[in-house]
Order: C-alpha cells, then sequence, then structure tokens
C-alpha cells in the first residue's frame, strides 16, 4: 500500500517519527510503501533518494536504511522534472481513493 503521508512505525530499539527518519536519512520523505500485513514500510521515497527498508536480524525486529539516488545525473534536463509530476499525480490519485487522516506536517 502506498501511503504519502508519514506513518510512525516502530522497531525492537527505536520508533520512527517523521522527524527521527528525516534526522537519520539526511533528506525530506515524500512517500512510504507497505508490503501486506507488514507494520514496517518496505520502500520509502525522500526528495533525492528512495530508501529500502532492510531487516537485518531473524531474531530481534530491527532494521536499517539502505539509500539508493532517485535522480542520477543524465543528459536530459526534464527528467526530475517528469519524475515529480509522475509521482504527484500517483499521490493525488491515491488520496481520491482511500480516507485522509486529517494530520499536519
Amino acid at each position: 500500500m502506498m501511503v504519502c503521508e508519514w506513518k510512525t512505525f516502530s522497531t525492537d530499539s527505536e520508533t520512527y517519527t517523521l522527524e527521527t527518519f528525516e534526522e537519520a536519512v539526511g533528506d525530506e520523505f515524500e512517500a512510504m510503501y507497505f508490503k501486506e500485513n507488514e507494520e514496517v514500510p518496505a520502500y520509502i521515497w525522500t526528495i533525492n533518494y528512495v530508501v529500502i527498508v532492510k531487516r537485518y536480524s531473524k531474531v530481534l525486529n530491527d532494521i536499517l536504511f539502505e539509500k539508493i539516488p532517485r535522480n542520477p545525473v543524465v543528459n536530459n534536463k526534464y527528467t526530475n522534472l517528469e519524475e515529480s509530476f509522475i509521482f504527484s499525480l500517483l499521490c493525488e490519485k491515491f488520496h481520491k481513493f482511500t480516507p485522509r487522516e486529517n494530520t499536519s506536517r
């Protein structure tokens, strides 16, 4: 499930709020993806990265973040604009079909 608003999640060692996540990654949140029946996201999009959330322990519920650059340098000057536009359309379409919580950022 794609979510365009932050949902706080926890592991055995830490609770990740919007502020703690952005501080840990050093970038601004945009969206997150949860696999079915999972409480911890599988992927988190920031302005500059796609963050893969990896579990690193089979015994404990602990995670690490792997940052993959979203916008590698390319010759097409419109690539970043097009990607941002498509992403905003997806979030807008998603919100039309799902109830939104009244949260302020």
